[in-house]
């Protein structure tokens, strides 16, 4: 009878009432992460691809939904507007760059920029972001109702 143990007898309750791993929840989690992770990073690659439609998000939203962007995130985010800003730039489709990204994306990325002490693109997303202002009073001005 020494070697008698009545864990040999009875089931594993510990995950019933919570005093172990409780893996399901574990699980679950994970499967979210890998679900906003993917869906983060299809975002990006839209931006990439569909050069001519508008960010479809904001950067709010774009945390509501995903997460705090990552600095890989805003690293990509930052290069796909560069490419833009380089096709479209003081050319008649201007306006594009600032309808495509809008104040707020030019702003997130500004402030990410500088941050991260790359004054070159800090300069060029002020610029941007200035003349992005211009084009929407314009706009705003143009369609008011007197």
């Amino acid at each position: 009878m020494s070697d008698f143990n009545w864990d040999d007898y009875e089931n594993n309750d510990d995950g019933l009432f919570n005093n172990g791993d409780n893996d399901g929840d574990d699980k679950d989690n994970e499967r979210l992460e890998w679900v906003r992770k993917s869906h983060r990073l299809m975002f990006i690659d839209d931006l990439e691809k569909f050069q001519y439609q508008a960010v479809p998000l904001d950067p709010i939203e774009f945390t509501d939904m995903f997460g705090k962007p990552t600095t890989e995130d805003l690293e990509i985010i930052t290069q796909v507007f560069i490419k833009d800003y380089l096709l479209w730039s003081d050319k008649e489709d201007e306006n594009l760059l600032y309808n495509k990204w809008g104040g707020d994306w030019i702003m997130e990325l500004l402030k990410f920029n500088e941050d991260r002490e790359e004054y070159e693109l800090c300069s060029i997303m002020l610029e941007s972001y200035k003349k992005c202002n211009r084009y929407f009073k314009t706009m705003y001005n143009k369609n008011k109702v007197k």
